[in-house]
């Protein structure tokens, strides 16, 4: 198994297997931009958080000045 960045937007209720659960998200490249949306089946009990995240790049307009 190759392991994938996933941002989660939601756990699916449906129906599963004791100790398993479907996801919805989005896979995330390592610069943090979606690449692909999923909906993954999984054991939360082997999933991993991580902590340094990226976040998808914002950059904000520059507010116009006027003379």
């Amino acid at each position: 198994m190759v392991p994938i960045r996933f941002r989660l937007i939601r756990i699916l209720d449906r129906v599963t297997y004791d100790g398993w659960a479907w996801l919805d998200g989005y896979q995330v490249n390592r610069s943090g931009q979606a690449i692909a949306r999923r909906e993954i089946y999984v054991q939360p009990a082997n999933l991993r958080k991580l902590t340094d995240a990226p976040s998808p790049a914002f950059r904000p307009q520059p507010t116009p000045r006027f003379p």
